[in-house]
């Protein structure tokens, strides 16, 4: 399975992320950060830019918290299929190792656990819940009501989404501060002045229906070079911190954001393997709207590229071959273009633009 398609699955995911227990041997590790031990069952390098992204997630998911880890978390990587996890295909935190395996995908949910290991937690809807809700991502609602799943304690019965969407509407309205209480072991009913029952009958009311990212497409802009024309002159390797193995396509990738508004453009790239394009929610979604098909199938809400606004980080990217002229329509909105070189070359040099078409 590559890197790319590891995002398409993160809809599956958050109902089945869960805890191990077993004994495991772990890969060997290969990689040090300042944050993390890493090991991984790949055939390929990281790169330089993937170690980056994992010692800001454990920054990230501390600040948040309010919790600083003291030593260095030992991160295992796996192939799909290959994960020694129990109960989950995607991830588990083995807390007596104190150790992570997971999918790619799937990091940030597991760093959570790692970073929060000394904190107990009233039940799984709490522990799951705020890792999905600070782990970096969206969040989206699922319209399941908050107390149909906040007593389970099966992780296969727990609505992952749920929970996050509910810790993350809790952040956007009493604050951080508050959940960072939480955290450190206060009663939340204290903390909240509401008890669980209150609160989710006020969540099931007036949760929106998605946050966006913590931070929203944060990527380089792709230069504009003319009225309606955006064009970059890209080269980079593996060893690049703007370089990553872990998103996008088969070979080293970078991300570039760009903010259009609505037309028809043409979107070339020379060389390498192709371009990914997928549009950013950058603003709080209040009401899920979609537009159904003949057939009741689900459009694409902005037009030529799949809008990831509409599902929270569910969407995969639209790929865009190179040395091709493409026509898409797109809506207005902020959009990730991930340039990607080819699987068997470590390096890439080309060119990509995008030009509105008049």
């Amino acid at each position: 399975m590559s890197p790319h398609a590891y995002r398409i699955a993160t809809a599956v995911v958050s109902g089945l992320l869960t805890t191990g227990c077993s004994e495991v041997t772990f890969p060997a590790i290969q990689y040090e950060t300042q944050r993390a031990r890493i090991g991984t069952t790949f055939d390929f390098e990281l790169c330089a830019g993937d170690l980056e992204l994992v010692d800001r997630q454990v920054g990230a998911i501390e600040e948040r918290l309010g919790v600083e880890r003291a030593s260095r978390i030992s991160l295992y990587l796996y192939e799909l299929g290959q994960l020694p996890c129990e109960n989950s295909p995607f991830g588990c935190y083995f807390r007596e190792q104190d150790a992570v395996a997971t999918l790619p995908f799937a990091i940030d949910h597991e760093l959570v656990h790692a970073v929060a290991r000394g904190q107990s937690f009233e039940n799984r809807f709490w522990s799951e819940g705020i890792a999905e809700a600070v782990k970096g991502e969206g969040t989206f609602n699922p319209y399941t009501p908050a107390l149909a799943t906040y007593a389970q304690s099966d992780s296969a019965r727990l609505d992952y989404a749920t929970a996050g969407h509910f810790v993350r509407w809790l952040v956007e309205t009493r604050g951080l501060a508050s959940l960072q209480r939480i955290v450190a072991g206060e009663p939340q009913a204290e903390v909240l002045g509401a008890s669980i029952e209150q609160l989710a009958a006020e969540y099931d009311a007036a949760a929106p229906f998605a946050f966006p990212d913590w931070s929203p497409c944060a990527h380089p802009p792709l230069p504009a070079t003319g009225d309606g024309v955006w064009e970059e002159r890209l080269e980079f390797d593996c060893q690049s911190t703007d370089a990553h193995r872990l998103r996008g396509g088969p070979g080293p990738t970078v991300s570039r954001s760009i903010e259009v508004p609505a037309g028809t453009y043409r979107l070339s790239m020379e060389d390498g393997d192709a371009v990914y394009l997928l549009g950013c929610q950058t603003e709080t979604l209040p009401e899920y709207r979609p537009s159904f098909n003949d057939d009741e199938t689900v459009q694409r809400w902005n037009g030529s590229v799949f809008n990831e606004v509409q599902l929270s980080r569910t969407a995969p990217a639209m790929r865009f071959e190179s040395e091709v002229d493409h026509q898409v329509e797109l809506t207005q909105g902020t959009y990730e273009l991930m340039v990607s070189a080819l699987d068997d070359d470590g390096s890439y040099a080309g060119t990509v633009r995008l030009q509105r078409v008049p």
